[in-house]
């Protein structure tokens, strides 16, 4: 039997076994979830699937699919065979990357498996709105530091500030207390939302509990906890994708934390990108690899 009729059966099964809970959540936001369990790690991946693109009178309007680099052809091969039009648009920053084990890192590969009887168009945007030019800089020196990616380096409105600072601690105890100091000026400085952008989930919890208490209006992102409305956001680096704050404060940028592999690079890159106008990165004595290798794009 062709490869290609077994793999959609195999599709349709999934769908079909999905269908009878995506009925039933009808009435909400998001009326269904397929869900995928990676055999080889503890996790479950989701797909939404709103009201544009599986009710018979909505499969023809168009799908956009937003942070499409950690997307996956399966995934996407499930979304075509429920549309029937196959409009659909892909968004994503192969930079911010951080899933590659499922993640796409070559949009055209991508596109001639899922679409190999289509046309497609591929645009390019690397102008950058949000960050000031000082903050961009960096970002682009960080992410050509990645081996394993062909960075596309973004270009920076004219829009200048102060450069990104470094800012060394030699215990966690002097660090927080000038992260705390530190969060005090941005108030004064009429910043609306900050982020202190920690390396994991784990490092989160742990600094969410050293500043609880001391920085006003502080809140804990998790995947359980995602609301924010101003104030001061701990938040890991995979989850802020997206996100953006006035001022940010990177914790605990040390050589031991960040090492010069891609998936750190990337990190880094993510966190660094978040900040508008105010970016500190805090580190020991002995920095990381990669702050090392950028020191002419900051200020000490």
């Amino acid at each position: 039997m062709d490869e290609r009729l077994i793999a959609k059966q195999q599709l349709y099964r999934i769908a079909a076994k999905n269908m009878e809970n995506l009925k039933k959540a009808e009435g909400s936001p998001y009326f269904g979830r397929i869900d995928f369990q990676e055999r080889s790690r503890n996790e479950v991946e989701e797909i939404y699937i709103g009201k544009f693109g599986l009710m018979d009178k909505d499969r023809d309007m168009p799908i956009v699919v937003d942070e499409a680099q950690d997307f996956d052809e399966f995934k996407m091969s499930i979304l075509r065979e429920l549309s029937m039009n196959d409009s659909f648009t892909f968004v994503g920053d192969l930079a911010q990357g951080i899933y590659s084990y499922r993640g796409i890192r070559d949009w055209k590969r991508s596109m001639e498996r899922v679409f190999p009887d289509k046309d497609y168009n591929y645009h390019l945007l690397t102008t950058r709105y949000r960050s000031t030019i000082e903050i961009i800089e960096l970002a682009n020196e960080v992410i050509k530091l990645c081996s394993d990616l062909e960075a596309v380096l973004a270009e920076p409105i004219l829009r200048h500030e102060e450069k990104p600072k470094w800012i060394p601690y030699s215990s966690i105890e002097e660090m927080a207390d000038k992260v705390i100091r530190r969060i005090d000026v941005l108030h004064q400085e009429a910043m609306g939302s900050m982020a202190v952008i920690c390396k994991d989930l784990d490092e989160a919890l742990s600094v969410h509990k050293i500043l609880e208490g001391k920085v006003e209006n502080l809140h804990l992102i998790t995947d359980q906890k995602t609301d924010f409305q101003g104030g001061t956001a701990v938040i890991p680096s995979y989850l802020s994708k997206g996100l953006e704050f006035d001022g940010v404060i990177l914790w605990n940028v040390s050589k031991e934390a960040y090492e010069m592999n891609p998936m750190d690079i990337k990190l880094l890159y993510i966190g660094i990108t978040r900040a508008l106008h105010r970016l500190y990165l805090f580190s020991q004595a002995k920095a990381a690899p990669i702050l090392e290798a950028v020191k002419p794009k900051l200020s000490f």
